[in-house]
């Protein structure tokens, strides 16, 4: 998603705090902090998606995925942003129809390999899950997006 090296000398500053306080534990510090190098530095799309995890972890869902959307407006042929930005979809808003919107936009722009193994992954953990729930609409969904995707786009083994 980018490095610090976008920021001026006194944000990549805060920015390097940001990550001490995460490091340390206090993820609310580290928070506030990036808030505000989110609003002086409004296009740092590695921001913002650092944010999104760190909002993630605290369960800011709404927060997650709107920084997580924000990371890939920024950085649109981001592996890590766009992967990251499914995964809340998923995760955070039972949204598989828009995290496939986004794994669709995103491997038509580029092959990956992380995208290849996840599919692969979630085919295979979906199935096992539907053994214990097959009636999950939630799971069965899943199940046929991921199959829909690598069939439009198939997988490189």
């Amino acid at each position: 998603m980018g490095a610090d090296d976008d920021l001026d000398e006194a944000d990549a500053a805060l920015f390097d705090l940001a990550l001490a306080r995460r490091d340390a534990g206090d993820t609310v510090e580290a928070i506030r902090i990036l808030q505000e190098l989110t609003e002086r530095n409004p296009k740092a799309a590695f921001v913002a998606g650092i944010l999104s995890g760190l909002l993630d972890d605290v369960g800011d869902l709404d927060g997650s995925v709107y920084h997580a959307r924000r990371a890939v407006e920024l950085a649109p042929r981001s592996d890590l942003a766009s992967r990251v930005l499914l995964h809340f979809l998923i995760n955070n808003k039972r949204d598989v129809d828009g995290a496939f919107r986004e794994a669709a936009r995103f491997r038509t722009l580029k092959g990956s390999v992380e995208y290849d193994r996840l599919l692969g992954e979630w085919e295979n953990d979906t199935l096992r899950a539907l053994e214990d729930a097959p009636l999950d609409p939630f799971l069965k969904r899943l199940l046929e997006a991921v199959r829909e995707e690598m069939r439009i786009r198939p997988i490189r083994q």
